[in-house]
């Protein structure tokens, strides 16, 4: 488990409702005490987002939906499948009734599982693209 950068210890172990017992800086470690039993919990020492000196590509080089907003993906849906295309693979009202950018990003943006889809969409249509050429 690491701890998300900026967090501080203190606040993360008031959000999970853990007593500290000893913080360990030298193993990085925290001993905590939850429920009545002893736990170590990791502690990030350093930042993993990226730097100037290291761009975030290079962090996921294989991950084609690193850095992709989920408005380019869509906006790059649309443009391959259009708004008919687009609604017959995934069927979701917001692309099949007076279908918009905004109306569907946040539909998106609130249901996880329909983001899921237009995600492994865009995976698909990566592929494909890459294969016709």
């Amino acid at each position: 488990m690491q701890l998300v950068h900026g967090v501080g210890k203190a606040e993360l172990l008031i959000f999970l409702n853990i007593k500290m017992v000893a913080p360990q800086a030298a193993c990085n470690l925290i001993f905590a005490e939850r429920d009545a039993n002893l736990v170590k919990i990791p502690v990030m020492t350093k930042p993993t987002h990226a730097t100037p000196d290291a761009p975030a590509l290079a962090t996921q080089p294989r991950n084609p939906l690193h850095g992709m907003t989920l408005q380019a993906i869509l906006t790059a849906l649309v443009d391959y499948y259009g708004w008919p295309g687009l609604g017959e693979r995934i069927a979701v009202r917001c692309f099949t009734q007076d279908p918009s950018i905004a109306s569907s990003l946040k539909f998106l943006r609130k249901t996880p599982w329909a983001r899921d889809k237009v995600e492994g969409l865009y995976l698909f249509m990566l592929r494909e693209q890459k294969r016709q050429h």
